[in-house]
């Protein structure tokens, strides 16, 4: 279930402010027993309508850098082999978003977590070189990319 590429789903993470939402999970890198992981978001209220487009958006002057996924269309395969979608236009914002645990931390904190699907390796690979480029990918992360 922790290896790079799965999406994996928590139906009540806690954020730092407390607040308890669903969560999507998509797992990027693993070392030791750790993971290195980034959250999706679907809240699209802060992304200007000119800027949500299919994929990759690094733009430095508007510091916006995210990865879009559109509703509906296929990135992957769920855990019976069937096709993955989104069921929403599905975000993943790079800023102050990749963060860090051990997978047993991660079992402790969650222990519903469900792993949901898996992306097929084109579709990892473009969100990751997304990330490689985005100057807000955390200089600790970078090897990893």
């Amino acid at each position: 279930m922790f290896e790079p590429k799965n999406i994996l789903f928590i139906p009540d993470y806690r954020f730092p402010n407390g607040n308890v939402n669903p969560k999507l999970l998509l797992i990027l890198a693993t070392y030791e027993t750790n993971i290195v992981y980034t959250l999706t978001t679907s809240q699209d209220d802060y992304i200007p309508d000119d800027r949500k487009q299919k994929g990759c958006l690094n733009d430095k002057s508007s510091m916006l850098s995210m990865y879009m996924f559109i509703k509906d269309e296929i990135v992957g395969y769920k855990p019976d082999s069937s096709s993955f979608a989104f069921d929403k236009d599905t975000y993943v914002i790079f800023r102050a978003n990749q963060l860090s645990c051990s997978t047993s931390e991660l079992l402790e904190s969650y222990p519903n977590i469900k792993h949901k699907g898996t992306f097929d390796n084109e579709e990892f690979d473009k969100l990751t070189n997304c990330l490689r480029n985005s100057e807000f990918l955390k200089s600790k992360f970078k090897k990893f990319f």
